[in-house]
Formats: C-alpha cells, structure tokens, sequence
C-alpha cells in the first residue's frame, strides 16, 4: 500500500468515526428529548391523580358532614316529640282534654265487653 492509499484510507477512518460520532450525538439528544417527554407525562399522570384522589376525599368528607347533621336532626327531633314533660308543660289544658277522652274511650270499650 502506497502512501496515497494510506492517505485515502485514514481519510475514510476519519470521515466513518466523524459519522458514528454525529449519529452518537443524534441518538443521545434524541434519548434526551424521550426521556424529558416520559417524565412531563408520569409527573401529569401523577399530578391526575393526586387530585382525583384529593376531590374525592373531599366529596366522602363532605358527604360525612351532611350526614352527621342529618343524625343530630334526627336525634333533636325524636327528642323533642318523645319530650312528654314538656308537651306537658307547653299544654297542660291539651293533655287533660286527651287523658279524659282516652279514659272516655276505654271506658266505653270496657263497658260494651261487660
């Protein structure tokens, strides 16, 4: 081999490697670009579902306090209409009226029976 074809095929060498290197460089910004691109979107998956995870935990707590005070009115409720002594005391007139027309009314069932 001559010192020309020696040349020529250093040249070559130099031109392949100055190629590969180009293609490395392509290839890693390439990789670069991907992997930028697949952590915006797990970090937007991630965010998703953080605030559905969040909304949700807010409708369940509000849903938790809608029912408590359904319960306490409930529960006022009931008190207030099982309160004898105190409808007693509200409307002692209204209680006689009912306890002598309950006692009427049993009366007469007692004496038809006889």
């Amino acid at each position: 081999m001559d010192s020309e074809e020696t040349e020529r095929v250093e040249h070559d060498i130099a031109e392949k490697r100055h190629d590969v290197d180009e293609t490395r460089s392509h290839l890693v910004e390439k990789l670069e670009s991907f992997e930028h691109q697949v952590e915006d979107i797990v970090h937007g998956a991630s965010e998703s579902v953080s605030d559905a995870v969040a909304t949700a935990k807010e409708a369940v707590d509000d849903t938790i306090v809608a029912m408590q005070g359904a319960v306490r009115g409930t529960v006022s409720s009931v008190k207030h209409v099982l309160d004898f002594p105190g409808h007693a005391r509200r409307h002692p007139w209204l209680l006689l009226f009912c306890a002598a027309g309950l006692g009427f009314a049993c009366g007469r069932l007692v004496s038809r029976h006889r």
